[in-house]
């Protein structure tokens, strides 16, 4: 399991108390976390010119998208709505 650097800093973001922050802070510690590269970014600038208008994508789900998309892996998100429209993304089946 990984998460993108993004989603890693949204979930930091997210925490409403220090003891949140912490709890999260130990249990994220062992997830792998893939950094952005050069390679990712040409894939958001796509995203960012195909969809920011039509679907009002925005730049830290794009960057998540490009991410999941350069390492060829599963999105798990509950948001669905906010990535299915983008053809190389794949999404996490929930059965």
């Amino acid at each position: 399991m990984a998460v993108s650097v993004i989603t890693f800093a949204e979930l930091y973001a997210g925490a409403r108390n220090k003891n949140e922050f912490n709890n999260f802070h130990k249990r994220i510690s062992t997830i792998n976390i893939l950094e952005i590269n050069s390679h990712i970014s040409d894939i958001f600038n796509k995203l960012i010119t195909d969809y920011s208008l039509s679907h009002s994508i925005g730049i830290p789900d794009s960057l998540i998208a490009a991410t999941s998309i350069y390492f060829s892996t599963e999105l798990f998100t509950f948001n669905r709505k906010h990535f299915h429209f983008i053809p190389d993304l794949i999404l996490y089946n929930f059965k």
